[in-house]
């Protein structure tokens, strides 16, 4: 199984955040992760349109960042209809890992 683990991509559609989303995507596309875990801030430009995007060639979690909009992670679903969003102490499993994490 490979997972990727990322954390502060801070995605704003400015400066060279505009290229931190294009990166990602490509990091993905050329590992192929099963699963992608982020410790939380996106930013808060990311939107439902583009996390889609992403969702479809990876499973993603994630906890809430203080530069995350909260409203389109918690609109977000794998297409294995789970939930991208882990709410704070709250365990998600897949492929039989028990992922959970504390917003700080």
């Amino acid at each position: 199984m490979k997972i990727l683990f990322i954390s502060d991509l801070h995605y704003e559609k400015k400066g060279v955040e505009v290229e931190a989303w294009q990166w990602l995507l490509s990091i993905v596309n050329r590992h192929k992760p099963d699963i992608l875990l982020s410790a939380g801030d996106w930013g808060t430009a990311v939107s439902i349109e583009e996390f889609e995007e992403l969702l479809e060639k990876t499973l993603v979690y994630s906890i809430y960042g203080n530069h995350d909009n909260l409203k389109v992670l918690s609109a977000l679903q794998n297409i294995n209809k789970t939930k991208v969003l882990i709410a704070d102490g709250r365990i998600a499993e897949v492929y039989g890992l028990k992922v959970s994490g504390i917003n700080g």
